[in-house]
């Protein structure tokens, strides 16, 4: 009875669609390193001599390098946007130009900024600024526009702008402000 139990563990462990979905994404994530190191290479069964059975197995092997190295790229997608409605969720937390140095990021050490018409970047992104908040009140929540590069770019600017204040800063689609209505996208 023990053996039996045993049995069924054991495949419930291996043969289940989330035991196999962690196993492919472990296989996927080691191919790398697998095909770094030659562990995938298929040597010849007697040496100097390709035989048909070695190429089968080449071919195996190559098909199944291929599969893993699809659901690697899958996984690496995940991160990249390719989901464009859950892009901002998948991306939270990822700023991939915070490590720029100020001068690259258009930004002025000391004194004051360029004014927004004399930037020079061609893209606009309205953005939404969540600011700490202040003795444990509430957070300050507003919206502006920023240039830069690109969309990510540009709400790293708003991130320096208000050095060490801003908690989250959140790109928009558009925004109304006084001046009048701002759409993310490249100038004329």
């Amino acid at each position: 009875m023990a053996d039996e139990s045993k049995g069924i563990l054991a495949r419930l462990m291996t043969e289940t669609w989330p035991a196999k979905a962690a196993g492919g994404i472990l296989d996927a994530l080691m191919l790398p390193g697998q095909v770094a190191g030659g562990i995938l290479n298929v040597p010849p069964s007697r040496p100097g001599y390709w035989s048909d059975e070695d190429e089968a197995k080449s071919q195996l092997t190559n098909q199944t390098m291929m599969n893993r190295a699809t659901d690697l790229g899958g996984l690496m997608m995940l991160g990249s946007g390719a989901i464009p409605g859950g892009a901002n969720e998948l991306r939270a937390g990822i700023r991939p130009y915070q490590n720029v140095p100020d001068e690259l990021m258009g930004m002025r050490r000391q004194g004051p900024q360029r004014a927004f018409e004399e930037q020079a970047y061609q893209h606009q992104q309205p953005v939404e600024i969540v600011l700490r908040p202040m003795f444990g009140g509430k957070p300050e929540v507003f919206q502006d526009v920023y240039k830069g590069l690109n969309a990510e770019h540009a709400a790293e600017r708003a991130y320096r702008a208000h050095a060490g204040e801003v908690w989250n800063v959140r790109n928009l689609p558009e925004v109304t402000l006084p001046e009048g209505v701002f759409k993310a996208g490249r100038m004329k």
